[in-house]
């Protein structure tokens, strides 16, 4: 019996440490799929990354499309952001809700961002599962960018983006 409560306890201290704090703001601007420009009530601007997705690029394939998506999901409305760190950009690593409903997971549905499994450990393990079947639900469907049928992961294009512009030779206009 002990057994099962120190497991308890356990997950439980484990579904506490994903988020340390909760900021209400509008959006003013949705930069890309997964980066929403939010400000305050005390009129303080913020950048948040969408934790646990990742979007297409702006010049990549389905860039438009995905932040269009966004766009339609948050643009001037209230959010509420939960969030626990910072990324190296100064961005809030958050979960971002409108009305209740996790942005993140609606832009996997709707198949406009991937699963962004390396960073899944700033979840809750509930919010891993719910990522994980989205995704996959909109692959199986084709929606939004799985009608393609090997789309580019963003992460992959930025190292591909960043060696082709490392590799074109400078030729002057």
């Amino acid at each position: 019996m002990t057994m099962k409560y120190c497991l308890a306890a356990c997950m439980l201290c484990f579904s506490l440490v994903a988020f340390g704090e909760t900021i209400h703001g509008r959006i003013t601007a949705v930069p890309d799929g997964d980066t929403l420009d939010l400000l305050t009530a005390g009129d303080v601007s913020m950048r948040v990354r969408v934790v646990g997705i990742d979007a297409p690029e702006k010049g990549q394939p389905f860039g438009r499309q995905a932040k269009a998506a966004m766009r339609e999901l948050v643009w001037s409305r209230e959010v509420v952001v939960d969030w626990a760190k910072r990324d190296r950009y100064g961005r809030l690593l958050g979960t971002v809700t409108v009305d209740g409903s996790d942005v993140g997971l609606a832009m996997l549905r709707s198949g406009w961002a991937w699963y962004y499994k390396q960073y899944e450990r700033d979840l809750l393990l509930s919010q891993r599962m719910q990522y994980a079947e989205a995704e996959s639900e909109a692959r199986l469907h084709a929606i939004g960018l799985w009608v393609d049928f090997a789309p580019v992961p963003p992460w992959q294009w930025r190292r591909g983006s960043q060696k082709r512009h490392q590799d074109e030779p400078f030729l002057p206009y």
